[in-house]
């Protein structure tokens, strides 16, 4: 009886989990397509997005999408046949870049906060967003005040859970200052 009970309990789990992860969704290929615009000959147009990847050492990379364009030309053009498609897969997480690809180049690599993601593994994208974002009228957000600016490694899991929520984040003028909003 207590077998039954442990495994209905962990079966719940899993389908709460799997919802969860549903929430987040994946990164919407317009996006992608208007990121992988340009020729990359000067900065590109969006390269202040800040964007995330995995690598294969199991951290979270945060970039730009000039520097995965570099990337992408290092060592990734005969397997994946466009840029838009390594951008697509690394983005959402099904693609682990080998850290030897970004050493030396505009990317950096951390370990997620494990308060921070587990907060973002049991809400939902506007439970998330208030719990760590003001809103303004236009429907933008910026992060709080209350969001200790002690760790660098602390705002950029909170910027990581957003991206995978389905926002754009923008830096403005600080470590702490971004404009962040639904992606397109």
């Amino acid at each position: 009886m207590k077998l039954v009970r442990r495994l209905t309990i962990l079966f719940q789990i899993m389908v709460c989990s799997c919802s969860q992860m549903a929430d987040q969704g994946k990164i919407p290929d317009e996006y992608v397509s208007v990121l992988a615009e340009g020729d990359f000959k000067i900065p590109s147009r969006r390269n202040f997005d800040i964007l995330f990847f995995r690598s294969n050492d199991k951290r979270i990379v945060e970039t730009s999408v000039d520097a995965l364009h570099s990337i992408y030309r290092a060592g990734f053009e005969t397997e994946f046949d466009h840029y838009s498609d390594f951008l697509s897969e690394s983005l959402n997480g099904n693609f682990e870049i080998p850290r030897e690809f970004f050493d030396g180049r505009q990317a950096y690599p951390f370990i997620p906060e494990a308060d921070v993601i587990e907060i973002f593994e049991h809400s939902s994208s506007d439970e998330f967003a208030a719990r760590f974002c003001d809103q303004d009228s236009s429907g933008t957000f910026t992060l709080k005040d209350s969001i200790p600016d002690t760790s660098n490694t602390y705002i950029r899991t909170v910027l990581y859970c957003m991206f995978l929520k389905g926002f754009e984040i923008h830096p403005v003028d600080s470590k702490k200052s971004f404009i962040i909003k639904p992606m397109i």
